[in-house]
């Protein structure tokens, strides 16, 4: 074992022993109201912790060391050394240095936000703050109630866009807040206590809930102590009126707290609900005295009223400063609720499918990735569960937070070298099918899911990668009989692998009459998805178009070489021609030699998030491919703007394109350079293809994938 990984097992063990010591004190001191540090328990804690930390001193950095050295106090540098600190970066620190707080008036807000005052300003005015900080892609307004003995220090940091409801006399807070409802502005109603600082794109996230589900009624947030430790990750009540925050101090990232569920109610911090629905249920009780009966009592109401659905949206999470107050008496609650309260619990039967992926998938980036989200959206749409387990990579935004947003249950690496092979035995048993993407990934992981549950296995191959590899080495000049000694071992483990799969996906007709004449005969084509991008509004005229345009990832060989072609040999003789056309090379990670081509006449922007404008404006793509196999993502993307299309056999293999009607084809030099002029010079032929293009892309729409999914899990069951 290298020195590397012996560091890395002495600070993941180090870690662990921290979190164990955080788990059993802060519950006492939370719960117990008193602190039990000094135990035989603990006693074996710390001393096994300090083992660990002086093991640890010669591979820890300086980064490291400063966590300690950093402590303010002798006290605060002991508790840490101790294991005593915050289990992940959490925004709770207080700001004492009050400045000015600007808000924007909006004359349409989306959400209305209604903050319950503490009684405390310092709390209030920090709640604003982290409301200030962490709204910025929402248009909202802001009511605060202040109500009985509040601390009205903050006021004089607000300006006049926040609106305050004032009545000390009153000390039921839901009378005020149902008062709010009725003057405030937004579509939205966004229920907050001012003990609470809720964290970054908080509302954002908590409004995709309703986009993701229309029947979403109320949509709770995670909530997480000061110190790190999950407070609710929504709650639940039981038949006496007893009720229980779900996961109350576990690890924040656990995975079972983080993805969109339905719970019980949620509890009184925050909520979000549509105002016509907050209306149209009859508000808030103002008869229930608890806050959390109120919210569950809004919750149950809601349910068996509207028949709208309560969900957790773990991506929205607010820092809980709230005391742990005493219970309070359930009977009004329970009287009112018994009958509901004392049916069991309907548990979830939805067939569950695990997909398995070397990363989580950035769509915006390389087609495989686009085509493996979109496949995740028809799971949803067929009623699956859908589990998303990514072989390598931590939690990278925006694109975890895009997978969770339309229902994936995302499973990925919480430290670089955690081995996701270890979680298939705890998440297997939930699992009715497994869909594994690439050569790589379903050689790790096909045998061992098999050796641990026979549960139906679908192997997607992405590519057939000894076709690929053969196509590159041809066109290299290899010798065949070396290409053979160099596929042969890839081939072999394809087909091995197709063999031992209950079914093998294809991206192509081609490649499923490839490994049909091999034998392998359970073989569906699920292609790449694609949806109209044009409309009238945004489509321009022939004439109003200028360049071309070519796009891929350039991790890709086979987009490296389609580029070089194009800029080096390709667009010199249409340059000949006409000398004003530029080549817009588009694309993730441009490699040296890619770069190297920027010219006057050639761009290289590098990665685009929104490359719709390029599509939109161009006048033909062009498409160079020499050598891969699969559909080609990027044909289908032209296709989804009506962008004619000049491109190899190659690389429209599979989506049943026409020369001369949906595309125009070329296999050297000079036929791309007339094809391309042709294009872009013949006003009469470039509306041709455009029109049959956009006609082209139908068989990829998401509703005929749906169709070919639900046809392949009915087999599966049958």
């Amino acid at each position: 074992m290298s020195l590397k990984k012996i560091g890395n097992w002495i600070r993941l063990q180090n870690y662990n022993t921290g979190l164990k010591i955080i788990k059993r004190y802060y519950p006492e001191t939370e719960v117990e109201k008193k602190s039990c540090m000094i135990s035989i328990g603990f006693l074996l804690l710390y001393l096994k912790r300090l083992f660990y930390v002086l093991i640890y001193l010669p591979f820890a950095n300086a980064e490291t060391f400063s966590k300690y050295f950093q402590s303010k106090s002798i006290k605060e540098f002991l508790m840490r050394l101790l294991g005593f600190y915050k289990t992940q970066p959490v925004n709770s620190k207080l700001d004492n240095k009050y400045s000015v707080l600007n808000f924007s008036k909006s004359s349409k807000p989306l959400v209305s936000i209604v903050i319950n005052t503490s009684g405390n300003g310092l709390y209030t005015y920090n709640c604003l703050r982290s409301v200030l900080k962490n709204t910025t892609a929402v248009a909202y307004e802001i009511i605060v109630l202040n109500h009985n003995n509040t601390d009205f220090s903050y006021q004089k940091f607000v300006d006049n866009a926040v609106t305050q409801i004032t009545d000390l006399k009153e000390d039921n807070v839901t009378k005020l807040q149902n008062l709010a409802s009725e003057i405030a502005n937004g579509d939205f109603l966004c229920f907050l206590d001012s003990e609470v600082i809720p964290n970054e794109k908080w509302l954002e996230n908590l409004l995709a809930v309703f986009n993701y589900d229309q029947e979403s009624g109320v949509v709770a947030p995670k909530l997480i102590y000061p110190y790190g430790l999950l407070k609710a990750a929504g709650s639940v009540i039981n038949e006496v009126g007893k009720q229980t925050n779900i996961g109350e101090f576990q690890e924040v990232d656990q995975f079972e707290y983080n993805f969109i569920k339905e719970i019980d109610y949620c509890n009184s911090a925050g909520l979000l609900v549509k105002k016509a629905d907050f209306i149209g249920t009859g508000k808030f009780n103002p008869d229930i005295k608890n806050a959390d009966y109120v919210f569950a009592d809004f919750c149950y109401r809601l349910k068996s009223q509207l028949d709208k659905k309560i969900y957790y949206q773990p991506l929205s999470s607010y820092v809980d400063f709230r005391l742990n107050k005493e219970v309070a008496d359930p009977t009004f609650f329970v009287d009112i609720w018994r009958d509901t309260l004392a049916k069991p619990k309907v548990q979830d039967r939805k067939e569950s499918i695990l997909i398995i992926d070397a990363v989580i998938p950035k769509p915006d980036q390389d087609s495989g990735s686009r085509r493996i989200f979109e496949i995740v959206k028809l799971f949803q749409a067929l009623n699956l569960n859908t589990y998303f387990l990514a072989h390598k990579g931590l939690r990278e935004e925006p694109y975890y937070s895009s997978l969770v947003n339309i229902g994936a249950r995302v499973i990925c690496q919480k430290h670089i070298k955690e081995k996701m092979v270890k979680k298939l035995p705890i998440i297997l048993p939930f699992i009715d099918f497994v869909w594994i993407s690439r050569l790589d990934i379903n050689s790790i992981y096909g045998p061992v899911i098999k050796s641990i549950k026979s549960v139906p296995w679908l192997n997607d191959t992405v590519d057939l990668h000894f076709i690929r590899i053969r196509r590159e080495l041809e066109l290299a000049g290899m010798d065949l009989s070396k290409i053979e000694e160099k596929i042969n071992p890839i081939r072999t483990l394809e087909l091995k692998l197709a063999k031992l799969a209950d079914y093998t996906i294809t991206v192509t007709e081609v490649e499923r009459e490839v490994l049909m004449q091999k034998g392998i005969d359970k073989v569906v084509v699920i292609p790449n998805i694609h949806e109209d991008q044009i409309s009238d509004s945004k489509t321009l005229k022939f004439d109003q178009r200028k360049n071309i345009i070519f796009i891929g990832s350039y991790k890709h060989e086979p987009n490296i070489d389609a580029a070089l072609w194009l800029a080096n040999e390709i667009m010199p003789e249409v340059w000949k021609t006409d000398p004003t056309i530029k080549l817009i090379l588009l694309g993730s990670n441009p490699s040296t030699e890619v770069i190297a081509l920027k010219s006057d006449r050639i761009e290289v922007p590098g990665f685009i998030h929104d490359v719709s404008p390029f599509f939109l404006q161009a006048r033909v793509f062009v498409a160079p491919l020499r050598f891969g196999a699969g559909m080609k993502g990027k044909i289908g993307q032209s296709l989804e703007f009506g962008l004619p299309i000049v491109s190899t056999y190659i690389g429209i293999e599979g989506m049943d394109l026409e020369n001369e009607k949906d595309v125009l084809v070329a296999e050297n030099t000079n036929e791309f350079a007339e094809h391309i002029l042709r294009l872009y010079q013949t006003p009469e032929l470039w509306n041709k293809i455009h029109i049959n293009s956009i006609q082209a892309i139908e068989e990829y729409k998401p509703k005929s994938v749906l169709k070919k999914l639900r046809l392949l899990l009915n087999a599966l069951n049958s």
